[in-house]
């Protein structure tokens, strides 16, 4: 942009009549300037050239620029479901074309302050809520973007893609294994309706888990953001008060919430969020039951219950990157969509469902009825259940594969028992016997609902007889559901009481650290461990009636090339130097001393020690809650002059003190504490070689893990380790 205005714009050869000219004049002047409206009338095409890209809000349009001037070539609207249509048209007078830009499921201008729709003349045509909506209206050529790229995992999108677009979203599969990132936590508050209008429990939960991130090492160190959704605007200043205390309490923290951050700490409300996204999204449902224990609850979920409340949900569940925590004090089964017929209500009920049951929950969420029974036989049948005691709703679904009548499941109101076919008027519309009977019931079994038969035949001749028989075959699918549940309950508390059997590891240096033998589980995906042992081959174990003791060789000590703590990996945090650095000087040439000192602790104590760690540990120190492209080069650049900087069998690049010390390595360190465990990732392949030559056994996998002492195994971490025991 620079050299495209400077292409035209020489130095000193202005003339006197040109625009140029009168906005050199201007700036010369000491007061008495004219308005800025004026000085883009007077300049004309010279505006275009000095700022060919304007990026403006439809007021600052309005308020700065003549509305005589067609000033620009291309008027972009983003955000276009938010621009009310008075505010876009002068805007769009002063451009030749027009893109408009926006999300038609999103949320609308905010109407708080219209007047109400019947103190408007019956015969002055009502404006769209938009520009977009009147576009879309007017049969203007649209073209979708269906490519969604702000979430990381696919989980994050997929309840509105399901509700909203139909599935026509184009999303990208997550390199991770874990089914859903979002997640369901219950608390037990309750919600304080008057002049309260806030859930205090729920937004005590929901700081301690902030604050809980915002201390955490390993979060801090992956710079994510977090951002927090409440349904209305009481239960923001709740958690925005609450945030402001444990700010006091913990200084630490301050810095996150800090206006000049990229990406700071925010608290807002479903009105007021559209348009920002956050790598970690807390959303506060904050309503629920008045009373502790209670079992009901009002449908009244404030803007929700609006027209469009719908819009403004999928709003709030779409703004995150990498994982998303659903707080709410009751379970989704409390909201019973024959009390209310709010859309978003009934879409509330089924994403919470979706969080804590995951994508299943979106093929057997019930969703009401959408319509009258097919036929008086469903009817008779249906009524016949309900004298049985069953809750039945009829026609669920909205496509042409409907569910005659769907049982609720007594024990879990939210979900169905079973689905009663009829041969009624449904049935019968299938164009071929094969889409009657078998590709009908496949696809509803493919999407989790077990099914029942009863003919019409069947019914008139014997009335009673046919509906026991139905009736004994619910009860005996409610059985298989009630045992089936009871062993996982089972199963639950058979892992809980697994009781861990505690030996001890003594290191070269005769100090005993406590080690948990757990019971490895089936799936070495996800594999619960402690910390383990320092392993540095070679290794002689010997058991005791008192544990088993691992005996190391002494090569680690004895190497002069190896870090004081070749024993044990401890992280230095540059704590001591805290008060001694200066983030103002950090990029001039006379800080380079105090930058090499800093650098020189941080990798005289942890080298070898992946380069991405060490820049943030000197960005940590100074500060910086991101560790850019410059103050990556700036600390790279002092490395490169002083230390070996070796690239991995792992494609990650790591400092040594020299090469000379990665040659002669030959042993794996001890995390010190559980707050220097280390991710597969950022141990170079010398040390996992030495752990995995340490290993005895089958289960190398499993053991190394423990040993690492990482608590949750990836599928990349696995083939990590995988591809260091093919070499071993």
């Amino acid at each position: 942009m620079l050299v495209y205005v400077a292409s035209f714009l020489q130095k000193n050869e202005v003339s006197k009549q040109s625009g140029f000219a009168l906005l050199k004049h201007e700036l010369q002047k000491s007061r008495r300037h004219k308005p800025v409206r004026q000085m883009a009338a007077e300049m004309g095409d010279a505006m275009a050239k000095l700022a060919p890209c304007m990026l403006m809000s439809p007021l600052s349009v309005a308020q700065f620029l003549p509305s005589d001037q067609a000033l620009f070539d291309l008027v972009i609207f983003d955000e276009a479901s938010q621009i009310a249509p008075w505010d876009a048209i002068g805007t769009m007078a002063r451009g030749k074309q027009v893109v408009i830009a926006g999300d038609p499921r999103q949320m609308p201008p905010t109407s708080f302050f219209n007047r109400a729709a019947n103190d408007t003349d019956d015969d002055t045509e009502e404006d769209m809520e938009s520009i977009l909506d009147e576009c879309l209206a007017a049969g203007l050529y649209n073209h979708s973007l269906s490519w969604h790229y702000r979430s990381r995992h696919e989980s994050l999108i997929t309840f509105s893609n399901h509700r909203y677009y139909d599935s026509n979203l184009i999303t990208f599969p997550a390199s991770e294994t874990k089914q859903s990132a979002v997640q369901w936590c219950k608390v037990t508050g309750v919600y304080s309706k008057g002049k309260g209008r806030h859930n205090q429990v729920e937004a005590e939960a929901i700081v301690a888990e902030t604050v809980k991130r915002l201390t955490d090492k390993e979060f801090v160190a992956s710079g994510r953001s977090i951002g927090i959704i409440t349904l209305n605007t009481e239960q923001q200043k709740l958690v925005s008060d609450l945030l402001d205390r444990a700010r006091q309490h913990h200084p630490e923290i301050e810095p996150f919430f800090q206006s000049e951050l990229e990406e700071p700490v925010v608290v807002k409300n479903l009105e007021t969020v559209q348009g920002d996204e956050r790598d970690l999204i807390i959303i506060s449902i904050g309503y629920g039951p008045t009373e502790p224990g209670a079992n009901t609850m009002s449908m009244n979920f404030g803007p929700l219950n609006r027209e469009g409340g719908w819009r403004r949900l999928n709003v709030a569940v779409t703004r995150a990157r990498q994982e998303m925590m659903v707080f709410s004090s009751f379970d989704p089964s409390f909201i019973d969509l024959n009390r209310t017929s709010a859309r978003a209500v009934a879409d509330l009920k089924h994403f919470i469902e979706f969080a804590q049951r995951g994508p299943e929950a979106l093929s057997q969420a019930v969703r009401g009825s959408v319509g009258g029974y097919d036929s008086p036989f469903e009817e008779a049948v249906a009524n016949g259940l309900r004298r049985k005691g069953w809750h039945v709703v009829p026609q669920i679904g909205v496509s042409r594969f409907r569910i005659d009548l769907g049982i609720v499941h007594p024990d879990k109101p939210g979900d169905y028992l079973v689905g009663v076919e009829c041969d009624g008027a449904t049935y019968h519309s299938a164009a071929t016997a094969r889409d009657r009977d078998k590709v009908r019931s496949a696809i509803l079994q493919g999407l989790g609902w077990k099914l029942l038969r009863l003919w019409s035949t069947e019914w008139w001749i014997d009335k009673e007889g046919a509906l026991d028989k139905l009736d004994t075959a619910i009860n005996r699918l409610l059985e298989e559901s009630r045992a089936a549940e009871a062993a996982l309950i089972a199963e639950a508390e058979k892992q809980k009481q697994i009781t861990p059997v505690i030996g001890h590891v003594t290191n070269d240096a005769s100090e005993d650290i406590l080690v948990s033998e757990i019971t490895p589980v089936a799936n070495d995906e996800e594999i619960s461990t402690s910390v383990n042992p320092i392993i540095t081959p070679p290794a002689e174990v010997s058991e005791d009636d008192g544990g088993t003791e691992l005996k190391y060789a002494s090569t680690a000590s004895q190497n002069n090339n190896k870090p004081a703590h070749a024993g044990k990996y401890v992280v230095n945090d540059l704590q001591e130097w805290h008060d001694r650095t200066d983030a103002e000087q950090f990029y001039i040439a006379e800080y380079d001393e105090t930058l090499k000192t800093l650098i020189e602790a941080v990798v005289t104590s942890e080298s070898p020690v992946l380069d991405t760690t060490l820049v943030q540990r000197i960005a940590r120190i100074h500060g910086f809650t991101r560790a850019g492209r410059l103050i990556r080069e700036r600390v790279m650049e002092i490395v490169d002059q002083h230390y070996h900087l070796a690239a991995d069998h792992s494609g990650e690049n790591f400092v040594w003190l020299s090469a000379e010390q990665r040659a002669d390595w030959n042993a794996f360190r001890l995390p010190a504490t559980d707050n220097d465990i280390r991710q597969v990732d950022a141990i170079p392949s010398e040390e996992l070689r030495a752990l995995a030559l340490s290993i005895k056994g089958d289960n190398k996998i499993q053991e190394m893990t423990r040993s690492l002492g990482i608590k949750r195994l990836t599928s990349q971490a696995k083939k990590r380790i995988e591809s260091i025991l093919n070499v071993v």
